[in-house]
């Protein structure tokens, strides 16, 4: 694979690009951000929320609870501007939607109609330990958003579909996009690819993503990232091992891949309380800051370009600040 890895060259020589506009003045970078709205903050649209939404799952007896945020127009209504690219979130281990709320309105005010979800069981003693069935659970979801049954459903664009998650809801992310073509581009926050501690790979209910079923995912890939809890500290186990982190995504995408690796964050940076628990060591709060402007920025540019086609993103170049100031690595292929 011909990886390239972008550090502060990179930004030196994007401070030096320049475009015309019809009077041939020529717009620097700096004019360009006086001119636009940075990718981490609220876009043009107001939020329209439904919660606890019930969506029957990909089983008898499994329904999704789940969240809605779309764009809405200035009078708080759903916006008629659509169809809107669909996008779904699925939660760590043991965290709820509620955690990624800040993602989800996020990505609203850019124009998508985002649906996060409860992962079916993840709230007992341990996390679900068969993650083929949240990951069916996407496709359900998927089928219920661009059905009839949602009457919401006239406003999302059924060909345009991107996932997301954090940690294990990461790896569910990538299993559903591995088998349902409709989705179209990925999004991994710090994505771990573990099974349950005492699901054994002869089990049933054991999965794999890297290697296994990268060749499947043609999609376009981002993936944002981690190293500090690679390695188990004390009496706790590490929450995003080296050998099944972020990094290992990368190192097996066949495509278009692109990763980012935040340095002093930690695997709780992505959700929206920030607690390090029960990850150790934690990370510091500017890093946890710097994280979640990292990931909307990341994730907005990645979906505006790979769902929208919207060609003037470039989402190597929204990574520029921080490379040039030594708080993040990124390669892309």
């Amino acid at each position: 694979m011909n990886k390239t890895l972008f550090f502060c060259a990179l930004s030196v020589a994007l401070s030096a690009c320049q475009t015309s506009v019809d009077d041939g003045r020529d717009i620097t970078d700096e004019d360009r951000e006086e001119m636009s709205t940075p990718l981490h903050e609220a876009g043009q649209y107001d939020l329209y929320f439904l919660d606890s939404i019930q969506i029957e799952g990909s089983a008898a007896n499994r329904t999704v609870n789940a969240s809605v945020c779309a764009p809405a127009d200035a009078t708080g209504e759903l916006s008629n501007e659509g169809p809107f690219p669909l996008v779904i979130i699925s939660p760590g281990a043991k965290q709820s939607r509620d955690e990624y709320m800040s993602y989800c309105e996020h990505l609203a005010t850019w124009g998508f109609f985002v649906i996060a979800q409860d992962i079916v069981g993840n709230s007992g003693l341990f996390p679900p330990a068969n993650h083929k069935k949240p990951a069916a659970d996407v496709s359900s979801i998927i089928d219920w958003a661009t059905s009839e049954e949602n009457p919401l459903a006239a406003a999302i664009d059924g060909e345009a579909i991107g996932v997301a998650g954090h940690s294990m809801g990461g790896k569910v992310a990538f299993l559903a996009a591995a088998e349902d073509p409709r989705i179209g581009a990925i999004v991994g926050w710090d994505p771990v690819d573990a099974n349950g501690p005492f699901t054994p790979s002869s089990s049933s209910n054991w999965s794999s993503v890297t290697p296994q079923l990268m060749p499947q995912l043609t999609q376009p890939i981002a993936l944002i990232g981690e190293t500090l809890n690679s390695q188990g500290r004390w009496f706790r186990p590490a929450c995003a091992p080296a050998d099944q982190n972020f990094e290992q995504f990368y190192d097996f995408a066949e495509g278009t891949a692109l990763s980012v690796d935040v340095f002093g964050a930690d695997h709780m940076d992505w959700t929206d309380s920030g607690s390090c628990s029960p990850c150790s060591p934690c990370g510091s709060s500017e890093a946890q800051q710097r994280t979640q402007l990292l990931t909307r920025r990341l994730t907005t540019a990645w979906f505006l370009r790979h769902l929208t086609g919207d060609q003037s993103i470039n989402p190597e170049q929204e990574m520029a600040p921080e490379l040039e100031a030594g708080q993040i690595a990124v390669q892309s292929q």
